[in-house]
């Protein structure tokens, strides 16, 4: 974990990055949330 709150401030960027456009999801069919949202909204207008 972290030694300070200073070092789980800097992390945090980075884990959200990771978890919303790498890592994927098995609720979104195994997408990130990223390409979730995108799919989703491209649906909504074509």
């Amino acid at each position: 974990l972290y030694l300070s709150n200073q070092e789980r401030v800097q992390a945090l960027p980075l884990w959200l990055a990771y978890y919303n456009h790498h890592r994927t999801h098995t609720e979104l069919k195994d997408q990130t949330p990223m390409a979730a949202l995108v799919s989703n909204v491209s649906r909504k207008y074509n």
